[in-house]
């Protein structure tokens, strides 16, 4: 790859350093030549990717690589991310399920469908809002991989009580 630009500074940013370019061009030789211009033109130089922030790297990473890394040598720190991730994967989809689950439930149990005015629209809301903030903050919290465990047991107890209540005469 070859540019040219008529302005360019080395930046220091959080994810390490960068060259920024004004007004240029630049070639791009291998298979098929690629000529572009460029008024503005960010290049992240990727010097130390060993030492890149681990929590940025987790979400381009698939599923199978995530449940490998949990078996090398992570610091907490990266262990965290990772698991995180997890959860965000596996868990947030069981999750959707339950306030599914739960507003059905508001919503058949109570006197919306006896056509008189009823709270449970509202009441639905304010469950759903208060069961996803509750997960989002548990998953947050979620470190280990026998946390994110309890976590999916939690979830299953949940939606089973709503199964419950749900399906009871």
């Amino acid at each position: 790859m070859v540019i040219f630009a008529e302005q360019g500074q080395l930046v220091s940013t959080v994810h390490g350093l960068s060259i920024v370019m004004t007004n240029g061009s630049l070639n791009i030789s291998g298979n098929g030549n690629v000529t572009g211009t460029f008024d503005n033109f960010d290049m992240d130089l990727s010097i130390n990717e060993k030492k890149a922030n681990y929590s940025s790297r987790v979400r381009s990473l698939s599923t199978k690589s995530l449940l490998k890394s949990l078996r090398e040598d992570l610091t907490k720190k990266q262990r965290k991310s990772a698991t995180a991730e997890l959860c965000t994967r596996f868990l947030s989809p069981i999750m959707n399920l339950i306030l599914a689950a739960l507003c059905l439930t508001v919503l058949l149990r109570s006197s919306l469908l006896r056509r008189r005015t009823s709270f449970a629209p509202a009441v639905a809301v304010v469950m759903m809002s208060v069961i996803m903030a509750t997960f989002m903050s548990l998953s947050g919290m979620v470190t280990n991989t026998r946390e994110l465990i309890l976590l999916f047991s939690g979830q299953m107890v949940v939606l089973t009580l709503i199964m419950v209540v749900l399906f009871k005469k």
